[in-house]
């Protein structure tokens, strides 16, 4: 995997002390930054938010958010609407 056009990331956060995720951010950051897609499957929505342009929550095999990632971090009433 020396360039990767495209990474798909699933559950990043899971299970991880708080550093090793912190690190992680970064290095998706930077991966993001570097002109590599990025698609992130995670449930913590805070490393979500960090790392996102774009969200999407799927319930049930359905969307049911499509949004950008700043107007979810200004009503995080979105996320939990389209949970519940």
């Amino acid at each position: 995997m020396a360039r990767p056009r495209y990474v798909l990331i699933d559950e990043m956060s899971l299970g991880l002390a708080p550093l090793i995720v912190k690190r992680l951010v970064c290095v998706v950051s930077e991966l993001a930054a570097s002109g590599v897609g990025v698609l992130l499957v995670e449930q913590c929505v805070d490393v979500a938010l960090q790392l996102a342009s774009d969200i999407v929550v799927l319930r049930k095999g359905q969307v049911r958010l499509a949004s950008t990632a700043e107007a979810v971090a200004e009503n995080r009433e979105l996320i939990t609407e389209a949970y519940f």
